[in-house]
């Protein structure tokens, strides 16, 4: 389960997540992620800030970006940390606070890597986080 795809074996950029996800199953295991449950493509210059709920039993693998990152490269992408996240640390992505991801300077640091702006900021728009340029 992603909040953008749940399993991708392309490649997943300039693209994020606000949105709660929750799960509710007792079915064996579960990789649950903010942009990408899992798969083996590369996500590049995505963020996540939406919350995950999982009620549900089992092995559960919950992560900001992308719970296995096994076989990918997840380059330039963020969230915010939450108490439940089992799979941290840069390989899943690079963990920021709140305020951090509402500056002018995130929007840059999005679109790094990028040929063009692709990311914008606007701190009356999507609550301040940043927004793709198509968006204004």
């Amino acid at each position: 389960v992603g909040g953008i795809v749940g399993n991708t074996t392309s490649e997943t950029l300039n693209c994020y997540n606000r949105g709660n996800i929750e799960v509710n199953t007792n079915e064996g295991s579960m990789y649950i992620a903010g942009i990408s449950g899992t798969g083996s493509g590369n996500i590049r210059n995505c963020y996540n800030v939406g919350n995950i709920v999982c009620n549900s039993k089992g092995n559960l693998f919950i992560g900001g970006i992308r719970c296995l990152p096994n076989n990918t490269n997840i380059t330039n992408c963020y969230y915010i940390i939450q108490d439940n996240f089992n799979n941290t640390g840069e390989e899943s992505g690079i963990i920021k606070k709140e305020d951090e991801m509402k500056q002018a300077s995130f929007a840059d640091l999005l679109n790094s890597g990028n040929d063009e702006s692709i990311w914008k900021y606007d701190k009356n728009k999507n609550e301040g986080y940043p927004i793709l340029n198509w968006q204004l």
